[in-house]
C-alpha cells in the first residue's frame, strides 16, 4: 500500500511538472512571437516552434499550433504568426502516462492524461520585413 501511495504523489509531481513546464514553454514562445523575430533560415513560425520546444524540455512539443487573427476579425489562420498589430495564438498539446499500477484506467482507453494549453499576444509594431 505504501508502494502505491509513493507512486500515486511521483504521478502528482509529474503532473505539476509537466504543466509547469508547458506553460512556461508557451509564454516564452509568445513572448519571441510578438517581436516578429525569427531565427534564420526558419520562418517565423517554425521559430516560435522551437522556442517552445527549447523551453519544454523533455516534453513532445510535436503538437503545437501557431495562428493569428487581424485584430477584430475573429478569423483565425493557422501556421501564420501575424502581422503588426495583429493577435497571435500558441497551443501546445502534449500527453503522459502514469507510473501508478491501475490509475490510468479512470483516463479511458489511452491510460495517459493530455494537456493542451494555450496563450493569445498582441504582436508589437515591427517592420513589415520580419512578417513570417
Amino acid at each position: 500500500m505504501a508502494l502505491l501511495l509513493m507512486f500515486a504523489v511521483i504521478d502528482l509531481g509529474r503532473f505539476y511538472f509537466v504543466r509547469e513546464t508547458l506553460e512556461n514553454a508557451i509564454r516564452q514562445a509568445g513572448r519571441y512571437a510578438v517581436t516578429g523575430q525569427s531565427t534564420p533560415p526558419m520562418s517565423r513560425v517554425s521559430s516560435i516552434e522551437a522556442v517552445a520546444a527549447t523551453n519544454a524540455v523533455g516534453l513532445d512539443t510535436t503538437a503545437i499550433t501557431v495562428s493569428s487573427s487581424a485584430v477584430g476579425s475573429g478569423i483565425w489562420s493557422n501556421n501564420w504568426a501575424g502581422a503588426p498589430g495583429d493577435n497571435v495564438k500558441i497551443s501546445l498539446t502534449t500527453t503522459i502516462g502514469f507510473f501508478t499500477p491501475g490509475i490510468g484506467r479512470y483516463f479511458g482507453a489511452s491510460q495517459s492524461n493530455t494537456f493542451t494549453l494555450s496563450v493569445t499576444f498582441r504582436n508589437e509594431n515591427f517592420p513589415v520585413s520580419l512578417e513570417n
